[in-house]
This record gives C-alpha cells, sequence and structure tokens, in this order.
C-alpha cells in the first residue's frame, strides 16, 4: 500500500516524534536507532524538509527535528510528501478514469462503491491521524 520510502520516513519521523522537541538528531542516530539505510535516508528527510515537515541544521550538533508539533502532523502529510496521492483502482481516478471491461453499470458497480469507500476511509484515517495519535495507538493496542 505504501512504498518503502513512505514506511521508513513515517519510522523516522515517530522517532523524531519521541525526542526533545529542540534537539537535532543526526542522520546516523536515526539511521541506526531506526535500521534505515543512511544514504535512503537522506533523500527522505530532505524531501519531508522541502515539505516544511522538518528543520535542520548543519555541523557538530546539527540534524533534524520536526517543524511543528508532533500533534499538528498527519501521518497523511508525510505519506503524501514522499509517495504522493494514493492510488486509486483506474475506475476512481477523478481525472482520465477508465471503465473496466467487465462492468456492465458504472453507477452501480459495487465493486467500485466499496472500493471507493475503503478508499475515502484510508485517507480520512491517514488525514486525522496524528503522529501523537499513532503512538498512542500503537502503545495501547499491544
Amino acid at each position: 500500500m505504501i512504498t518503502k520510502k513512505a514506511k521508513y520516513g513515517l519510522k523516522a519521523m515517530f522517532y523524531l516524534a519521541q525526542t526533545d522537541a529542540l534537539t537535532y538528531i543526526s542522520i546516523q542516530e536515526i539511521s541506526n536507532k531506526e535500521h534505515i539505510p543512511k544514504r535512503f535516508l537522506e533523500h527522505i528527510l530532505a524531501d519531508l524538509k522541502k515539505s516544511h515537515l522538518l528543520k535542520s541544521k548543519i555541523g557538530t550538533h546539527g540534524g533534524y527535528r520536526l517543524a511543528l508539533s508532533p500533534d499538528k502532523i498527519s501521518i497523511g502529510e508525510i505519506i503524501r510528501t514522499l509517495d504522493g496521492l494514493l492510488e486509486p483502482e483506474s475506475c476512481l481516478k477523478q481525472e482520465g478514469a477508465e471503465i473496466c471491461e467487465d462492468c456492465q453499470h458504472v453507477a452501480q458497480c459495487n465493486v467500485k462503491n466499496i472500493l471507493n469507500h475503503l478508499l475515502t476511509t484510508t485517507e480520512y484515517v491517514l488525514n486525522n491521524t496524528s503522529l501523537v495519535d499513532a503512538n498512542k495507538k500503537s502503545l495501547t493496542s499491544m
């Protein structure tokens, strides 16, 4: 459903959300703690910085930190930054929608309706779940 880039980006953001908000964390530390290849992580963090989700500082005590409070950063925003929009089935796309060759009645297609519901629900959950919410849910579900 999401790429390895987005998965690693989420892991890095969760790690940063659990650290002191004003402390810059080195790429090496994030890479070591979250088992993310350093070169790949550099590109991921640069993309998150361009989207104003991270701040960076160069130097001995440099690194990255969240640009916003973790309760203001949604999981959906992170995934969209790294992967783009969730790709729906071709018949659900707003532009360039394709009619399935086996679909007789597009407006009454139950498969299309359930896939549309799944996409809408997924987007809602991702957009309304912050880094803080996700950390709370992972702790309570164990």
